[in-house]
């Protein structure tokens, strides 16, 4: 049994105690026959208890379905599942707190073992497909997504809606882009170390065959989405996923003047929103303010992140948005470029993982238009 099992059943254990009996750990003990040094051990993620114990609290502690079913699979003891409503509602409940708790390969183990009792279950698939992308399974998600869309529109049993089966179905597509994205950067690096900037890098092979696995992934993920939000305009998380994806494009292509008034509308639209939460809010018009730039509206864009600023003055993405700014802008003007210097310069300093990223985005802008900038970033990225 892994340690974060271990602890996470320990856990689980303690609540039952206290929750359910209110007992001492001496009292506890005393009700269910064994020593305190069993109880200390369980709940401090020691060790695992038996079958015979285990059945000895369904019993004496009246424990709900829910529960029984909860402590056989964090116990990895047998468990038996019924077609009934009932156990599908705990199933998917238990497989969401599973998740939640990072103990995923049980998550998917419940879920595989319920498929086995009823196939025909729209929301079991798409439990599945999210399991999946987490563990970046890319293909077995779009598997699952297709086959829980397909019993949507066989009219079987469930209670995901058709929204929640695209948007989990675009979030396979954007999920997988992000992992391109993240080679696209180690690949300009690399490029980038073997002396290639700017257009020499757009006409490299490898980078023209990793940009249009990106821009396939794309357009897939905003079919999906586009559906989701047809279905529901007004969903935050189709629109908040929208206005991520219409930013990346027009990151790619800030000359596609249809990506870019898209990631305007649908970022904008995303921060109207009231229930939207602070980190979203956040990160969201930082990307905002880059798209502004984009939009020949630099100035304001840089008003906003300087309030950002005023408030949060260790943001580093607001830093790092104003770098990409400035070089966006800075063509053959020294003092942007500086200025561009300065701010990713001072990013860095307070994240230094962003030095992939950093490369990524600016190294085959105007940052290096000149020996002495081109210096100064190599200095400041490798």
């Amino acid at each position: 049994m892994s340690e974060n099992l271990l602890f996470y059943l320990g856990i689980e254990f303690k609540n039952l105690r206290e929750e359910k009996t209110d007992l001492s750990q001496v009292d506890f003990a005393k009700l269910l026959n064994i020593s305190r040094s069993l109880v200390c051990k369980v709940e401090a993620g020691e060790r695992k208890y038996n079958k015979e114990l285990l059945q000895d609290i369904f019993v004496k502690l009246s424990l709900s379905d829910y529960d029984r079913l909860k402590f056989c699979l964090l116990s990895g003891f047998s468990f038996k599942l019924n077609n009934t409503d009932a156990d599908c509602s705990n199933i998917i409940k238990l497989t969401i707190e599973l998740k939640d708790k990072g103990l995923i390969n049980f998550a998917k183990l419940l879920i595989k073992e319920a498929l086995l009792v009823l196939e025909e279950s729209i929301d079991f698939y798409v439990l599945l497909s999210t399991i999946n992308l987490l563990e970046k399974n890319y293909h077995e998600s779009e598997l699952n997504i297709k086959k829980a869309l397909e019993l949507y529109n066989s009219s079987a049993k469930g209670i995901s809606t058709e929204l929640e089966i695209y948007h989990n179905f675009g979030n396979v597509f954007f999920n997988e882009s992000y992992d391109y994205e993240l080679k696209r950067v180690e690949l300009i690096g690399k490029l980038v170390k073997e002396g290639l900037f700017n257009q020499d890098i757009f006409l490299n092979k490898d980078y023209i065959d990793l940009s249009s696995k990106i821009n396939k992934l794309y357009n897939k993920a905003e079919k999906s989405f586009l559906l989701a939000y047809k279905i529901s305009p007004n969903d935050i998380r189709i629109t908040i996923q929208m206005s991520r994806l219409y930013f990346n494009i027009a990151s790619l292509e800030p000359k596609n003047k249809m990506a870019v008034d898209r990631a305007s509308k649908f970022l904008s639209k995303s921060l109207a929103f009231e229930n939207i939460n602070s980190e979203d809010r956040l990160e969201l018009t930082v990307l905002l303010s880059i798209i502004m730039a984009f939009n020949d509206n630099y100035e304001l864009g840089i008003i906003i992140i300087n309030n950002i600023l005023l408030f949060s003055p260790d943001n580093y993405l607001a830093y790092f948005a104003k770098s990409i700014i400035y070089s966006y802008k800075g063509k053959d003007n020294l003092e942007l470029l500086n200025k561009a210097n300065y701010n990713l310069k001072k990013a860095l300093s307070l994240y230094d993982g962003l030095k992939l990223q950093a490369l990524g985005e600016l190294s085959f802008e105007n940052i290096k238009r000149n020996d002495l900038t081109r210096k100064e970033f190599e200095e400041m990225v490798f």
